[in-house]
C-alpha cells in the first residue's frame, strides 16, 4: 500500500521538477516531412497551429502553405538532423517521382 506521501505527485506553485524540465515545449519543436504530397501538407498545416517550426523535402515543391522552408531531397539529411519530430513519407509505397528518397540514410 502506497503512502500518502507517494501519491502526491505535484510539486509546490513555483517549482519545476525533472518532469517539468523534461518536458517538450511544441512551439519550441521542429517537424521534419519527408515528401510533402496531401498528407505531408496537412500534417504541416495541423503542427503549424501548435506554432512549431516546419520544414520538409520534397523533389517537386518549390513551397508550400504552412511549412516554413522546403528544400531539395539533397538536403535530407540536414533536415533530419533540426527536426525533434518527423513525418516520413518513405514508409509508404513510393510513386516513381518520389524514388529519390528511397536511398536515403538515416541517423535517428
Amino acid at each position: 500500500m502506497a503512502s500518502r506521501a507517494d501519491l502526491i505527485l505535484l510539486p509546490a506553485p513555483g517549482i519545476a521538477s525533472s518532469i517539468d524540465r523534461a518536458h517538450l515545449h511544441l512551439a519550441d519543436c521542429t517537424l521534419g516531412i519527408v515528401g510533402a504530397g496531401a498528407i505531408g501538407r496537412e500534417v504541416g498545416r495541423r503542427v503549424r497551429a501548435h506554432e512549431m517550426r516546419v520544414l520538409a523535402v520534397d523533389p517537386l515543391a518549390k513551397s508550400i502553405p504552412d511549412v516554413c522552408e522546403v528544400w531539395l531531397p539533397e538536403r535530407l539529411p540536414e533536415l533530419l538532423a533540426a527536426s525533434d519530430f518527423g513525418r516520413d513519407r518513405r514508409s509508404a509505397p513510393l510513386p516513381r517521382h518520389t524514388s529519390c528518397f528511397a536511398g536515403a540514410s538515416s541517423s535517428r
